[in-house]
């Protein structure tokens, strides 16, 4: 994200590195407090290649979201600062497998939801990043983690199973129980 850029239109341009042919551009209006998605697909050629806008309406307050169920896509690679913070009906999150950072408070006071399983790809999990979820059970995570930010599951006051991947070289668990290496 870059604050100075400002609400209008633009012309989004990608150059493709030895395939010209695959070049694509198309414009965009920028608007103040919504979210602008964009998102292409490359095919073999360009009539085989796809893409879509998406534009998210801004919300009264964070606390107005009632997301339920979320899927991380496979493209995606990292979830950002706060991203569900405060998503208090997120009963499930499916992350994908190219996820490699859960960032801070991501999903911090998602109260309803009640496990998670952070899949191989994710080397990373930020600090509170599910502090507060009162409602989490379970937690399982997968064989690259080597770094689990401070108070990453505080105040998960229902948390009784943590069970971390056999090949995790920098942690373990035993009966529910995380242990660092």
């Amino acid at each position: 994200f870059d604050d100075k850029i400002k609400p209008g239109e633009y012309t989004i341009r990608v150059l493709v590195e030895n395939d010209p042919a695959k070049d694509w551009s198309t414009q965009v209006t920028l608007q103040p407090l919504i979210v602008t998605v964009i998102n292409r697909m490359f095919g073999a050629t360009p009539e085989e290649s796809s893409n879509y806008q998406l534009q998210l309406e801004p919300l009264s307050s964070k606390t107005a979201i009632e997301l339920s169920v979320v899927t991380i896509p496979d493209n995606v690679t990292g979830i950002g600062l706060g991203a569900f913070e405060f998503c208090y009906s997120l009963t499930n999150v499916v992350i994908g497998n190219s996820v490699t950072s859960i960032g801070r408070g991501a999903f911090h006071s998602c109260t309803s939801s009640t496990s998670v399983t952070i899949p191989n790809s994710v080397i990373s999990i930020g600090q509170e990043a599910f502090a507060n979820c009162t409602s989490l059970t379970s937690v399982t995570i997968g064989n690259s983690v080597t770094s689990i930010g401070y108070n990453a599951f505080i105040r998960c006051t229902s948390l009784a199973s943590i069970v971390v991947d056999a090949s995790n070289t920098a942690y373990s668990s035993q009966d529910g129980v995380l242990y660092n290496k």
